[in-house]
């Protein structure tokens, strides 16, 4: 489901502050004395003394509708405004984005080894901290679409396939491979890439470089080349290879930006170095802002091997590739508004191929309070117009729980609620993926996803 969507919920009405109309009564006209003269005719009907007291009175009225106007949450929100949005500079108000920069990363504290060498991590070269440090500013978007990771985790046993014919010839393609992607504001883009001997062949790595590139100076010990002889035709387009002597970093750079550019490649070029001295864990995405003070759920936790060899049937490879949201989102439903962030995770069997690859996708949209997660569990089961083929799931999973062949943001999917969590979980088959009935994916997935909820979220609220 896509925050911000307005959703008609007639079980959860809006409400908010209201202003009752203020009436008075119409002070009596003084009497005119009996004499000769006559009174004189005023336009204002009131006296000096009455207009002085209705003005005052309009003012502390128009005051009070002011302040009542500027705290009361747009449309009639559940949360006190303040923990909905929040301002930061640079930055102007977008409605479902409470706060643009509530997207942060840490060290995942583990250095993981893939064919006895240590990984070095595409986003631990160029982290979210690094890019803003560089001067430049994520795409705030409250759906998963601006942030991506595929990496090594240390979970799945299954090898990386890369002794197919293509990986002989050709680089693989950033979607099955150790790689890190930001988008930018103003329709600008940095990516990385990293290839190691332990899963890539590095002659490959070395003819393209030869075959495209030009030296540049070193950074360090780390050599540095362009890519000037493959145009791809993107205005501001900017291809770079750092290599030193345990990896080899393609670096992307859409931006006119040159000063933020420079100011990237050089720390991605130190964070290179220092790898090759001290092991570097990957980064994890975390969410770190005043208006969501609540933990959040980390998908790439809950889908591992475990659950992946129970649905599919066996071991997941060594990659998983990650979205996430880049802001706290304000997601409006029924009237009323929640603070959200998604994140997203996919498990893959071994191929080299996504389009043959096997898969299992969890989906979560962790909220700032249990309200909104049942709202949107209410929405998505009962009133969305996307959802089809709803069937609940007895006994229930977690705390409520459906399947259904199409849903507010998924198709073929379980759809959880666990706390103030929401889980989307489906799997798919290569070939034969259509052909599976909902009675025949319910039967696949419920036990081990079942038992994933109880074992790793059994004390999430």
């Amino acid at each position: 489901m896509e925050p911000n969507q307005e959703k008609n919920q007639p079980t959860y009405p809006a409400s908010g502050p209201g202003l009752q109309p203020a009436g008075h009564s119409s002070p009596q006209t003084p009497m005119s004395g009996f004499n000769d003269t006559p009174p004189k005719k005023r336009r204002w009907p009131l006296s000096r003394k009455w207009t002085i007291i209705t003005v005052v009175l309009l003012l502390v009225v128009v005051f009070y509708a002011v302040v009542i106007m500027l705290h009361k949450p747009q449309g009639g929100n559940s949360q006190d405004q303040t923990t909905l949005y929040i301002n930061r500079p640079g930055f102007t108000h977008t409605d479902g984005v409470g706060d643009p920069l509530g997207l942060a990363s840490k060290s995942a504290g583990q250095v993981v080894q893939y064919g006895g060498q240590n990984v070095v991590q595409a986003c631990a070269l160029l982290s979210v901290e690094d890019v803003r440090a560089a001067g430049f500013k994520i795409d705030p978007d409250q759906l998963t679409t601006s942030v991506t990771q595929t990496f090594f985790d240390g979970v799945g046993p299954a090898p990386y396939a890369s002794d197919s014919v293509e990986s002989s010839f050709y680089l693989p393609d950033p979607d099955i491979t150790n790689n890190c992607e930001y988008h930018l504001m103003n329709r600008e883009y940095a990516q990385v890439i990293v290839y190691q001997p332990n899963y890539i062949k590095m002659n490959v790595v070395a003819s393209e470089i030869s075959r495209t590139s030009t030296p540049l100076p070193d950074m360090g010990s780390v050599k540095v080349f362009q890519n000037t002889k493959a145009p791809s035709g993107i205005p501001n387009d900017n291809d770079y290879y750092l290599q030193a002597p345990t990896a080899t970093a393609s670096v992307r750079f859409e931006t006119a930006d040159s000063t933020s550019r420079d100011k990237a490649l050089k720390s991605i070029a130190a964070h290179l170095e220092q790898a090759a001295a001290t092991p570097t864990p990957a980064r994890v995405f975390t969410f770190n802002s005043p208006i969501f003070t609540g933990s959040t759920l980390d998908p790439c936790t809950l889908n591992d091997n475990v659950l992946f060899k129970a649905i599919q049937g066996q071991d997941s490879g060594p990659l998983v590739k990650q979205w996430v949201s880049t802001v706290v989102g304000v997601d409006d439903i029924g009237g009323k508004s929640y603070n959200v962030v998604a994140n997203d995770c996919d498990r893959r069997s071994s191929s080299y191929s996504v389009i043959t690859s096997k898969s299992v996708r969890v989906a979560t949209q962790t909220f700032e309070t249990e309200e909104g997660a049942k709202a949107e569990y209410y929405f998505e089961r009962n009133t969305s117009p996307t959802t089809s083929n709803a069937k609940d799931i007895t006994p229930t999973i977690g705390d409520q729980s459906f399947y259904a062949d199409s849903t507010a943001s998924e198709d073929n999917t379980l759809v959880i609620r666990k706390g103030r969590a929401i889980l989307h979980i489906n799997y798919y088959v290569p070939g034969t993926d259509k052909q599976l009935s909902a009675d025949q994916r319910i039967k696949v997935m419920t036990d081990p996803v079942r038992t994933m909820i109880e074992t790793k979220l059994k004390d999430f609220k």
